[in-house]
């Protein structure tokens, strides 16, 4: 396994567990993972939380009602828009028996109700792309709550159900924040490769009984990494080195 990107708490678990999958042909001496991107301190805290028994904290049902506040106090949604939005999905879905053509008329009359929000934000985003990625990211966070909530709380409130049912198809159509770029060397180009073994760590996880794992929390998902910027001759060093 070839690791190029950042693995943080749960996501290292997950993704490096996947090598204990079991295979007749396969042996331990087939594993080998190569980590381009992760301190061996970092991968071994993360294991240590799953190491024995994991005992999360139970979830307040009330953290759904604080991102539901947090999402409209920025005040780009609105409630008649939301409402028409809802009254037009359950009725064209309703039953599961629409044609493709009714499904595509369908989408067309949601992509309306969602076009006056999605033009907002954009205004915003111009002027504001800070606090347009902070309603983004509220947003993204309450859906992905009220979407794990609802499978194991009853909720009865409509207006949660509308904002989630909303925010979900919103957020397919506000644009992609803008990435950052990637150094340009030029015209150069490597003419050989040095492999080298630089070190093989050995990861103990201790004996340390139940770890208690936080249960959902309050805050909304936190923002990108900084991409960390270099000068030209630091990136020509890294790429030597």
């Amino acid at each position: 396994m070839y690791v190029d990107k950042i693995l943080v708490k749960l996501a290292a678990v997950q993704t490096l567990s996947r090598l204990n999958r079991t295979h007749r042909l396969k042996t331990t001496e087939d594993l080998f993972i190569l980590d381009f991107a992760n301190r061996p301190e970092d991968i071994e805290q993360a294991f240590q939380q799953y190491y024995e028994a994991s005992i999360s904290e139970p979830t307040d049902p009330n953290l759904l009602f604080d991102r539901e506040r947090e999402v409209m106090a920025y005040q780009l949604l609105v409630e008649a828009e939301m409402d028409a939005f809802v009254t037009a999905y359950f009725a064209a879905f309703q039953g599961g028996s629409a044609t493709d053509t009714a499904i595509m008329k369908a989408h067309a009359r949601l992509y309306g109700y969602l076009q006056p929000a999605l033009d907002r934000f954009n205004a915003l985003n111009a002027t504001e792309p800070e606090t347009a990625a902070e309603f983004r990211r509220a947003l993204d966070s309450y859906t992905k709550a009220y979407g794990w909530l609802s499978h194991v709380i009853g909720f009865e409130n409509l207006e949660l159900e509308r904002l989630y049912q909303y925010g979900r198809f919103l957020l397919r159509r506000l644009p992609v924040p803008a990435r950052s770029a990637g150094a340009d060397i030029g015209t150069a180009a490597p003419s050989h490769m040095r492999i080298a073994q630089t070190g093989t760590p050995e990861l103990r996880l201790e004996v340390a009984g139940a770890q208690v794992l936080p249960g959902l929390v309050p805050e909304a998902a936190g923002a990108v990494a900084e991409a960390e910027e270099m000068s030209l001759a630091e990136v020509i060093q890294s790429v030597n080195d």
